[in-house]
């Protein structure tokens, strides 16, 4: 599938409660196979088993793509993820179109970052006038950043929760006519509805359960905001835009803190030249929502060369998700183009302190060099021929 036909297939706007909460839904791809072949279906896949999980001792990599990359399924108006250690195996294994910037600028690396108001944030909207998006058309208890923990939760190995039926604690009476009716309207068909909504994981008695997490969460940033007619009766989901206690209990339970080998994760940024805010943006989440509860390694293999300096070192054992909040499912990718690169706080493109220090150094010899060059022609030109109206070059 090109990137063209992928954009197309996610153009169709779904609503909760009126609004416009979801243009398609947050992709988890799942076997590794899916996107080998450029004109091959994407496969989609909501649940994992516990072979998903990276183990002590593992050492993988997360590539990402704001979705400029060029692969097949990638597009900056989708995000999705392939699920826990089956990332290593692809490239890239994670498209963020959707990141959630603040509407404020942000301090990473001694920095000030800043996004534009056209950058796209999900479960917000935007003013049809001016066609920006704006706080206070965003859902209630929105927080920037949550896009983001929601797929790098995928990448861990997390669910999807309103599939989630550990202990028969699912509480969802889905419509599945209309759900498989939008799925086939977007081309994903039967198969996509039942992979990504209908399926319900659990696992019976005395049975060796292949998944592993806690009974049903509501709270979790897993957990698609389902639109009101794929539910039957009182829909009892809404967008979550933080890690829930569940959450973070689950995955403190399988990424503990000191252990003498722990997973080791790398995040590389694959576009040939991303925006650094946007790399600053992820690399900030990362470091100051996962880093400081969980028991893995992470290293950003690109990040100092795209940014410039050294990421701060994150403290441990706190699990606050520090204070730029990061947190909301991509469940509602919103199919509208990032306009509007992201900028420095003074409105220039962000670089560090010695690259702008080298190239004001580079001007002032350049100026000094020709000045020199301009005064030795002169010169030598009144010494040879101080009354001719010809160069001494002629």
């Amino acid at each position: 599938m090109s990137e063209t036909e992928f954009e197309k297939k996610f153009m169709t706007g779904v609503t909760k409660g009126g609004k416009t909460v979801m243009q398609g839904p947050c992709v988890d791809v799942y076997p590794a196979s899916a996107f080998k072949e450029a004109d091959q279906s994407l496969v989609f896949q909501a649940i994992t088993m516990t072979d998903a999980i990276w183990k002590a001792g593992s050492k993988g990599t997360i590539s990402i793509t704001f979705g400029t990359y060029g692969c097949p399924g990638c597009s900056p108006d989708a995000a999705w993820s392939h699920i826990g250690n089956n990332s290593s195996s692809q490239y890239p294994s994670m498209n963020l179109g959707y990141i959630d910037p603040p509407f404020e600028p942000f301090s990473w690396r001694g920095k000030k970052w800043e996004a534009t108001p056209y950058d796209q944030r999900n479960y917000c909207g935007k003013n049809p006038a001016t066609k920006k998006y704006e706080k206070s058309r965003c859902e209630d208890n929105w927080q920037a950043g949550a896009t983001v923990i929601h797929e790098f939760g995928h990448a861990l190995g997390m669910l999807h929760e309103h599939q989630n039926n550990l202990e028969n604690s699912n509480e969802i009476k889905l419509n599945k006519e209309n759900v498989i009716a939008y799925y086939n309207k977007i081309g994903l068909g039967k198969e996509g509805a039942i992979t990504n909504v209908i399926d319900r994981y659990s696992c019976s008695d005395g049975e060796d359960c292949k998944y592993d997490g806690t009974k049903y969460d509501k709270e979790s940033i897993m957990l698609y905001a389902l639109p009101d007619d794929w539910v039957e009766g009182n829909n009892p989901t809404y967008p979550n835009f933080k890690l829930s206690k569940n959450d973070i209990g689950w995955l403190k339970e399988i990424y503990p803190k000191n252990v003498d080998n722990p997973p080791e994760i790398t995040v590389e940024f694959v576009d040939p030249r991303p925006e650094p805010w946007k790399v600053a943006w992820v690399e900030k989440i990362v470091k100051e929502t996962f880093e400081p509860i969980l028991g893995i390694k992470w290293n950003f293999s690109n990040t100092d060369k795209i940014l410039g300096g050294k990421a701060p070192v994150t403290k441990a054992g706190t699990e606050t998700q520090g204070s730029e909040p990061t947190s909301a499912p991509t469940d509602a990718p919103t199919m509208t183009p990032t306009t509007g690169p992201m900028i420095g706080a003074q409105g220039s493109a962000a670089m560090s302190p010695a690259a702008a220090a080298g190239i004001a150094i580079g001007v002032i010899i350049g100026v000094l060099i020709i000045a020199f060059l301009i005064y030795k022609y002169y010169y030598d030109s009144q010494r040879y021929y101080p009354s001719s109206g010809y160069s001494r070059w002629e």
